[in-house]
């Protein structure tokens, strides 16, 4: 049972800066809930303390530091971690209002696979506004990591953790890229090459002349992908290389034969290699009769 005493204190809410001092009305709707009026963000400009005042037969006041950013849509605006080592900076009309915006630390994060973790994973916020146009991202890393393969990377919830095209200022010891979305994101280290899935023909395998027309090719990678530029892959053919295709969502490389191939044995090389430059190299060998 809640005491009645409850519904007589009273609270106060003001919003405190160097040279700013703002009292905001709240009504109590339940004996523990307070509400104020919707605010617009541009009245939390320098503002860096909330302060609380309980009064009843003992006055409290109680302090909240304000972690939160000001983000203008007409302007750009960065907003750093308390710790400063992850930072966003946001473009004219990025948004298509003025919100307040925040970076904040996760402690619980989704799993890995295929990398390892070399900084705190980090949530920017709000994440649930869209973004009309890309921000640039900026994470610092230590020296321990200077001779390590590092990008950063963010977290999708339907594909995972996501390779970012990062730019490293080495003399800074800072990574930068840009996000699409304002997700959560890390400094990670994929040393792990694609893989072979299977291919057609088969390695050792032994294939009718009129009936090989094509080539595919499937492979994978486990954390960085593949990007579908012509660099990232080779394909060819007892030594002559091939003008293949590369369908990106069945990560299969293929192509169509113009004409059977001779009797006799054969061999197909391929190299793949994924965004962080880890490479796989294979050579499918078989015969046709």
């Amino acid at each position: 049972m809640i005491s009645s005493t409850l519904w007589q204190k009273k609270i106060s809410l003001r919003l405190k800066g160097v040279l700013k001092y703002i009292s905001i009305p709240v009504n109590q709707i339940q004996p523990n809930v307070y509400l104020s009026s919707p605010l617009d963000p541009k009245e939390f400009s320098d503002v860096d303390q909330i302060e609380t005042i309980i009064s009843g037969n003992i006055e409290r006041q109680i302090l909240f530091k304000f972690p939160f950013t000001v983000v203008p849509s007409d302007s750009s605006k960065t907003i750093v971690s308390k710790d400063g080592y992850c930072s966003i900076k946001s473009r004219k009309d990025s948004y298509t209002d003025d919100i307040l915006s925040w970076i904040e630390p996760v402690h619980k994060h989704p799993p890995i696979k295929g990398g390892m973790l070399h900084s705190r994973v980090y949530q920017l916020q709000p994440f649930e506004r869209p973004l009309l146009e890309p921000m640039g991202i900026a994470m610092r890393y230590t020296k321990k990591l200077d001779n390590r393969k590092k990008h950063l990377y963010f977290y999708d919830r339907k594909e995972g953790w996501t390779f970012v095209e990062t730019k490293n200022i080495s003399e800074r010891r800072v990574l930068l890229g840009e996000v699409k979305h304002l997700d959560a994101v890390a400094i990670i280290e994929d040393n792990t090459p694609p893989i072979f899935i299977r291919s057609y023909p088969g390695n050792g395998g032994k294939f009718s002349s009129l009936e090989l027309n094509s080539f595919r090719i499937s492979i994978d990678d486990e954390l960085s992908g593949f990007d579908t530029k012509p660099s990232s892959f080779d394909v060819s053919l007892n030594g002559e290389r091939l003008y293949y295709a590369f369908q990106p969502k069945l990560k299969i490389l293929s192509y169509d034969l113009e004409k059977p191939l001779a009797i006799g044995k054969h061999s197909i090389a391929i190299r793949a290699s994924d965004q962080a430059g880890n490479e796989l190299r294979k050579t499918i060998k078989f015969e046709v009769y």
